[in-house]
């Protein structure tokens, strides 16, 4: 095809047609250089491209539609295109689109961006995001270059005025009743922290936050003591949840010391309402008091219970035990329960080992007459129920023991307990009669794996003001899983569990700081409840973003396009400022080739300059891959692949 037949050809309300304006402007220079064309023939055909380029860029500058905000790539692309030595050969002065289109970028750039400051809702939770890239978009050139001083003056005012209202709406919106609204705090917090929040917060909004951060906090702690509902089958994860949010730095800021003194009278008096409702539930008519007493005796070696269950609580566990299964004193003792029974099957490998006298025992000399066949090693606690012992008078007196296997039981192993006549009560009674009882555990189980986190492995966006959450597919060991953890970089939390141990909660005692990757490590030792090993460690990691995850906004050439010629532009453009560095590592392009780049618009346009003319008739992949960053910090959501063909002319 002929020069003259390519230029007719273009079709300039094709986006894509620049492409062939650069190519025919070139192979124009070629001819020139070659004498194919005189000068009246290169002037003409020169005049048929200034109008081709016309029409171009007049369809370019009309399709921008300053209601959409993702139109800012377009004014980009444009300001690009407007660089390039072509762009000053295809305007001709006669033609009178460079001012056309000069006033019409100016005009709807200035709309676009009134538009971005109207549509920001104080309403909506996330408009602090669009506060953000808002400030990101008035560091850039072309905001400083066609920002009209009203646009300004709005803008200022418009961000200033919303984020104020967006802030207090935050803080009446906290719901002192919902039991997650420890998030909503830290989130506050995270907020304060920003430069937005020092260059936008107004005095009135400083101290209106500061009190009723206060008040709210303070009512939430009570809310949440009075909403603890010992009946309740969350109870225990509900307490747990309130002891974390009393170690964090939000409680020791605004917590006073009435509602600390609350917190104090109350837990006791609610822990103390569980451990009797457990006690009551032992009933001598129950066919589950074995199980209920099992579940009794673990929460009495836990540390809550140590510090919490007020003494009223502790002797009503030990009338009740003494109620439930105790006798008259001085008669001969006898075993009355175990768990297992006799003849369990299927018998978790981690189980301990519950045995229940009708009498008040003498420790030492009940141990020295159990066997366990086949052997384990094994240590025992104790505990009391209330008792007159003759000898004594009325004392405590060990009715309950709980034997631990210092490891777990075999798999599909059938064991058998012991207790020889002479163990002893506290009345110097023997049992006379030995007591046997028999179990087997269950076969071999799949190890643990953790199913599910929150937030999810390499989420660039998570909540620095959320706790971490790690699922595993089945009840694991809590110490062993707790003294396994590792976060990069450090900070201070505790750990409560969820669903029946199987759900780990991370708390952060004070929000994690923003626009920073973490990474939580667990070793490949921890245990599940049936003493299965993880097997592999398992790593997490995730990066707190609060500027928002940086994606790909377009490309010079377009993806896919084909026919480029070797002196069209090349340019990425991103929807936020970039980290150059990190780009520029994690670029690849293929073939290979020699190049420069160059950043333009505070970091949201990345220039590539390659340094010799592109092979003809290739077809070139610029990769871009996770390593790159926001500037910011945060990672790439997806990585980059672009691709386009070179033209064979």
């Amino acid at each position: 095809m002929s020069i003259e037949e390519s230029i007719a050809a273009i079709n300039p309300s094709q986006t894509s047609s620049l492409a062939e304006l650069f190519g025919a402007l070139q192979k124009l220079d070629a001819a020139q250089n070659e004498g194919l064309f005189s000068t009246e023939e290169v002037r003409q055909l020169e005049r048929d491209l200034k109008l081709k380029f016309s029409g171009w860029m007049r369809r370019q500058v009309d399709a921008i539609d300053p209601n959409n905000s993702d139109s800012l790539k377009d004014f980009l692309n444009l300001q690009r295109v407007q660089r390039t030595d072509e762009y000053t050969r295809f305007i001709d002065p006669s033609i009178n689109i460079h001012n056309y289109a000069e006033d019409q970028i100016e005009e709807k750039f200035n709309q676009l961006i009134r538009n971005m400051g109207k549509a920001i809702n104080p309403d909506d939770v996330n408009a602090v995001n669009n506060l953000f890239d808002l400030q990101l978009i008035q560091a850039m050139d072309i905001y400083n270059e066609l920002a009209a001083s009203v646009t300004h003056r709005y803008v200022e005012g418009q961000m200033a005025d919303k984020f104020n209202e967006w802030v207090l709406k935050r803080i009446d919106a906290i719901n002192t009743e919902d039991s997650s609204a420890l998030d909503d705090f830290f989130y506050i917090e995270v907020i304060e922290k920003t430069e937005e929040y020092s260059g936008l917060a107004s005095a009135g909004t400083i101290i209106y936050e500061s009190a009723q951060m206060g008040n709210k906090f303070n009512n939430w702690l009570r809310n949440m003591a009075d909403q603890l509902d010992p009946e309740n089958s969350g109870f225990f994860e509900d307490l747990e949840q309130l002891r974390l949010a009393q170690q964090t730095d939000t409680y020791m800021n605004f917590a006073t010391y009435e509602t600390d003194d609350y917190l104090e009278e109350q837990l006791p008096i609610k822990f103390g309402e569980y451990v009797t409702d457990m006690a009551n539930r032992l009933s001598s008519s129950s066919s589950s008091r074995i199980e209920d007493l099992y579940q009794l005796v673990a929460l009495q070696q836990t540390d809550i219970y140590a510090e919490l269950s007020p003494n009223s609580a502790t002797n009503h566990v030990k009338d009740r035990l003494n109620t439930v299964f105790g006798k008259t004193p001085g008669q001969t003792p006898s075993i009355v329960g175990t768990l297992p029974r006799n003849g369990d099957l299927d018998v978790p490998v981690s189980h301990s080992i519950l045995l229940i006298f009708d009498q008040a025992m003498a420790p030492t000399l009940v141990e020295d007459a159990i066997s366990i066949s086949p052997p384990l090693h094994w240590e025992i606690s104790w505990y009391a129920a209330n008792w007159e012992i003759a000898t004594w008078g009325k004392g405590d007196g060990y009715i309950v023991a709980l034997l631990k296997p210092l490891g777990p039981l075999a798999y599909n192993t059938s064991y058998t307990i012991t207790v020889a006549p002479d163990a002893t009560s506290v009345e110097a009674d023997e049992m006379n009669s030995q007591y046997s009882f028999g179990f087997a555990t269950k076969g071999s189980v799949n190890p643990p794996t953790v199913i599910s986190t929150s937030p999810s492995d390499w989420q660039p966006n998570a909540s620095p003001s959320d706790p971490i959450e790690i699922t595993f597919d089945q009840e694991m060991k809590p110490e062993s899983v707790e003294s396994a953890i590792k976060v990069i970089p450090s900070f201070d939390y505790g750990i409560r569990w969820k669903e029946g141990n199987t759900i780990a909660v991370l708390q952060p005692f004070e929000p994690l700081a923003f626009d920073t990757g973490f990474t939580v490590r667990i070793g490949s030792k921890v245990l599940s409840s049936n003493w299965e090993s993880l097997g592999d460690n398992y790593i997490l990691s995730f990066f707190t973003g609060i500027h928002g995850i940086p994606e790909f906004s377009s490309a010079i050439p377009e993806d896919g396009q084909t026919d480029i010629p070797s002196n069209y532009p090349i340019q990425i453009v991103f929807d936020r400022s970039m980290d150059p560095s990190s780009v520029e590592a994690a670029l690849t392009v293929t073939p290979a080739i020699e190049y420069t780049t160059n950043w333009a618009e505070a970091g949201f346009v990345l220039n590539i300059e390659p340094s010799a003319q592109l092979k003809k008739q290739t077809t070139y992949t610029f990769e871009i891959g996770y390593g790159a960053t926001s500037s910011f910090g945060c990672p790439l959501n997806n990585p980059i692949q672009l691709s386009f063909s070179t033209s064979g002319g």
